[in-house]
């Protein structure tokens, strides 16, 4: 109860903050917004973690690793090392560090949600790699 208690209370603190956000159109708002709702969604105090080749695949995603990424990408992508290091060459975006925020389960696979953060812009960029089978079979 305490539990369900607690994420109806971030629930609703991201709603106020959401409408204030809005109100006085800060930019800092929205982020804050995002990370408490984040937390509500996926829990308080949860000591849930990647499996450490999800997170080495999220950590090599952000260096831009195309090695370790087309190694780990379902066949049905039909791409190779070459075509990941094009993809990653032609990215807009930089990324200086990795945040793990959950897992869902679905049809598709394994969700995992991480966050990078592009240090040229400041902003952070979402990532949710679907897993099912041990490969990478979605990437939004």
């Amino acid at each position: 109860m305490t539990r369900a208690y607690s994420i109806g209370s971030v629930a609703l603190l991201a709603g106020v903050m959401g409408f204030l956000g809005g109100l006085f159109g800060h930019d800092r708002m929205p982020a804050l917004t995002q990370r408490v709702a984040a937390a509500a969604l996926f829990g308080l105090g949860a000591s849930d973690a990647p499996p450490a080749w999800i997170d080495e695949y999220a950590k090599a995603f952000c260096a831009a690793d195309a090695g370790t990424i087309a190694a780990k990408l379902d066949d049905s992508y039909g791409l190779n090392e070459a075509d990941v290091r094009t993809g990653f060459d032609n990215r807009e975006w930089k990324c200086d560090s990795v945040r793990y925020l959950g897992t869902s389960a679905g049809e598709r696979g394994t969700a995992y949600v991480f966050v990078m953060h592009d240090p040229t812009t400041k902003l952070e960029n979402w990532w949710v790699f679907t897993v099912k089978a041990g490969r990478i079979v979605g990437l939004d």
